[in-house]
């Protein structure tokens, strides 16, 4: 994906970001979950973009909690801070559960509450108290649900969203993300902000990812039946 050298700081942040989410995408008939990062679909044209309201380029209306499609519809739904702003996460991810064609996945990019990522959520006044239930009672714009229920309670996905399986969970962004609100920031420091965590080796790499991200990306697969 192109990105242009001219963006704003936020705005370079997240191409980066949807590169990464690019690289993870199957190719096939892809749904946008409603969020409010809608630029990705101008960035990918092609895809079905939803949202809670309508706008441009918006193709339906409708919630993340009730997608009005067919089972077996999409090879890929994509979102963005979809969980982290959603009081029921468990129903988001059965319905992905049910729209997706087997072998399909979804990614998601989502709030990361590592020791970074709680202060840098908490002062976007998100809530990452983990007092709350994340499959059913996680509360608004709950920046600690999707990990709840995607890292830390993911024994406990098959129960709610039938064949779904994490397959990469991928904390990143950290500096890159706060200096992004900084002037003078270009894609080009961002890109290396972020490669610089990439390429910390090994277990050093994952432990610093760990502790100094803000956002996750997580692609989850739809396994296909068992053969016999």
């Amino acid at each position: 994906m192109h990105v242009a050298s001219t963006a704003s700081p936020e705005t370079a942040f997240w191409n980066v970001a949807f590169a990464r989410v690019s690289a993870a995408m199957p190719y096939g008939p892809t749904l946008h979950l409603p969020s409010d990062r809608l630029d990705f679909a101008t960035a990918r044209p092609g895809m079905l973009t939803t949202h809670a309201s309508p706008g441009p380029g918006v193709l339906c209306v409708c919630s993340a909690e009730a997608l009005p499609f067919p089972a077996e519809t999409f090879a890929c739904l994509v979102g963005f801070d979809v969980l982290g702003r959603s009081p029921r996460p468990s129903r988001i991810l059965s319905e992905a559960a049910r729209v997706l064609a087997p072998g399909g996945r979804a990614v998601l990019v989502e709030p990361w509450t590592g020791p970074i990522g709680t202060l840098f959520h908490l002062r976007r006044h998100r809530r990452v108290a983990p007092g709350l239930d994340p499959w059913f009672d996680a509360g608004p714009d709950n920046a600690a649900a999707p990990r709840e229920c995607l890292d830390e309670r993911a024994d406990e996905l098959s129960r709610h969203a039938p064949g779904l399986k994490v397959i990469e969970i991928t904390p990143f962004g950290g500096l890159a993300e706060i200096l992004a609100a900084r002037e003078g920031m270009t894609t080009g420091r961002i890109a290396r902000h972020l490669a610089r965590l990439d390429r910390l080796p090994g277990a050093l790499g994952r432990m610093t990812n760990h502790l100094l991200s803000t956002r996750v990306l997580y692609v989850i697969e739809k396994r296909r039946p068992p053969t016999d």
